[in-house]
């Protein structure tokens, strides 16, 4: 073959090599939640939800969720928060992925950090300015509640199956713990 010909073919040849693209490791995302499950605590505050499936097919559609939560005293800025998030990878859980830690601020932190989820625990107050507090209310049920699972102070995550513990406590005790399995995808384009 003339080289003025392999020159000529190539463009052509290279055009024809079909593939998708790999999505990086990390980037704007979807997450979702798979099952909650309570871990130990002194049941001062608790919740006991159950999400819907997650539907691949519709990854916009938001998830609702079922069950109730208990808060027993009034829960505001004067609680610590804590989380970890331990990764799912090589079939077991790599412990401490992320770890966050709040000394103060734990009702501010939720209201912040998990929008949707502080305004059903909040039975609709949307309020993102001034003092947080949510009084004492007992048991609450919720039946097939809307939650979308943005984390507006997290704009990028690394992709995967997640268990995110988060912690609620003052100086005596923990007084709120539960461990959400969750996996976190890439947003698709529209």
């Amino acid at each position: 073959m003339p080289p003025l010909a392999a020159l000529l073919l190539a463009p052509v040849l290279l055009n024809l090599a079909c593939g998708k693209t790999i999505n990086t490791y990390a980037g704007p995302y979807i997450a979702y939640a798979t099952r909650f499950d309570p871990c130990p605590s002194d049941g001062t505050f608790a919740i006991n939800l159950r999400p819907s499936h997650f539907h691949p097919a519709k990854p916009f559609e938001r998830q609702t969720v079922s069950g109730n939560f208990t808060i027993l005293t009034p829960f505001d800025d004067s609680y610590w928060v804590r989380g970890q998030m331990a990764v799912r990878s090589n079939n077991q859980w790599k412990e401490n992925a992320f770890v966050f830690n709040y000394p103060t601020g734990a009702c501010r932190v939720l209201r912040d950090h998990i929008p949707d989820f502080f305004t059903m625990v909040a039975r609709g107050i949307h309020a993102t300015n001034g003092p947080c507090r949510l009084e004492a209310s007992g048991t609450n049920e919720v039946d097939k509640v809307p939650i979308s699972w943005d984390f507006p102070k997290f704009k990028i995550m690394p992709y995967g199956r997640y268990k995110f513990t988060i912690r609620f406590g003052d100086v005596t005790s923990t007084r709120f713990c539960t461990e959400v399995d969750c996996t976190i995808i890439p947003k698709p384009t529209i």
